[in-house]
Parts: structure tokens; sequence; C-alpha cells
């Protein structure tokens, strides 16, 4: 384990981060008596397993593996330990996104939970929240509590039916026509003329899923897929 003393500005306070020596969850056990399901997704974008604990957590993963302004992102990625007014406490952070350095932050740190209520029901666990959302806004980095009502959308179903499609070959012939198309309209087309250019939807779809994880691509997953998405080129 690595540990990280934090120059927040936490008044009267002292910060720590525990991290794995590899970078990957802190904690990877799931525990064989819990009821709830349980289960490993193999991030693409992180070349790693990740581990989830709850639906929630793994609706997440595919939000961070198809947003292209995620560079990495990786799954109960620390311990934030935080001393203050002779009081410990300890936080484990469900999910953490690195930004690219266009974004408003550099480091997303996401709290799931099922329902709203669940953040401030247990009067502790909401101080501890708290703490922990003034130590990472003192880095100048965002803390984001997200429920099942923010990840379960018409999004996430795309974004399922995409993740299928994440490992799959691309050519370098395909590539090339994905770029040809590409570069003759500025670095944007329609999904219609991909279709058309790869002669069979499944396969564009494929195509498509592969290059946006790889960052290659970008569409707009708010919106439904159809023949008139824009599909651009990644610059950065």
């Amino acid at each position: 384990m690595k540990l990280i003393e934090l120059k927040s500005r936490l008044v009267n306070a002292q910060a720590f981060i525990v991290e794995a020596d590899d970078g990957g969850p802190i904690r990877t056990i799931i525990n064989g008596r819990h009821t709830k399901p349980t289960g490993t997704f193999l991030s693409r974008k992180c070349g790693r397993p990740m581990p989830w604990e709850a639906a929630e957590e793994a609706a997440q993963f595919l939000f961070s593996e198809f947003d292209t302004s995620v560079m990495s992102w990786v799954a109960q990625a620390h311990r934030l330990e935080i001393f203050r007014h002779g009081k410990h406490y300890q936080y484990i952070a469900d999910h953490r996104r690195n930004m690219t350095s266009v974004s408003a932050h550099p480091v997303e740190i996401i709290e799931l939970k099922k329902y709203e209520q669940e953040f401030t029901r247990d009067p502790a666990y909401a101080e501890k929240l708290r703490l922990a959302e003034e130590v990472y806004t003192s880095l100048g980095w965002a803390f984001i509590r997200k429920t099942r009502q923010d990840l379960f959308t018409r999004e996430h179903l795309l974004l399922e039916r995409m993740a299928q499609y994440r490992h799959s070959r691309v050519s370098a012939f395909e590539r090339a026509l994905v770029l040809q198309l590409l570069d003759a309209n500025g670095g944007r087309a329609p999904f219609g003329d991909f279709v058309e250019a790869l002669k069979f939807e499944p396969r564009a779809l494929a195509i498509l899923s592969r290059l946006m994880v790889d960052r290659f691509l970008h569409v707009d997953t708010s919106r439904p897929l159809s023949k008139d998405t824009i599909i651009s080129k990644l610059f950065a």
C-alpha cells in the first residue's frame, strides 16, 4: 500500500490517501457471504478487472468506460484517512475518474448509493462524507453523489448495448475507412454514413464502441443513437 499525505486546506486537520501499490482497487475481494449481486467488469480502457458490489457501481462503470473525457478510472480507488479534533475518519472512494486536461476538475470522486436518503440517514456517515468532500474540494477535485435514478437511464441502456463490443478487434483496413470518412468531412460524420462505409450496422456499432473506449471517436451517448447521430474524431 502507498500512503500519500494530502496538502488540503482543511482547517485543524490532516488527511492522507492510502492506495494500492499497482494503482488498482484497494479492496478487490468480494465477500462470499453477500446475498446481493456482485461481479467483475473487465475494463478495456483501464486494462484491468474492476470489482463491483452493487448494481449502481456496475452501472457507473459503463459511464466511465465510454466517457471520452475520462482518461482512466478505478473502483474502490483509495482509502481517505482524516484526523481532526482528535477523531479519525476513514472513507473508501467508490469510484475515481481521472479526467482530461480540458475538464472542469482533474479528478472526480463519485459516491454511489441506491437512494438519496442513504447519504444522510446516519448522521455519523453524513459527517464523514461532508469532511471527505471538504478534503477533495480543497484539492480542486469534484465530489459527486449519485443514485440509481441518475444511473439507470435511457443512456445506460445504450451503453449496455455498446459494452458488449468494447473488446472488439478493429482491423487496420477498418480504421483506415473510418479515418477516410471523417477526414473527408472535417472530422465529423453521421452514424448513417458510418454504417454505409462499413456495410453492416452491427459491425459499425462494434467498431464505434471499441474506438470510443480507446478515446479515438466521440459520440454524445445522452441522446439515442440514430443514423443522424454525429460521430467525431477526438483530437485530445
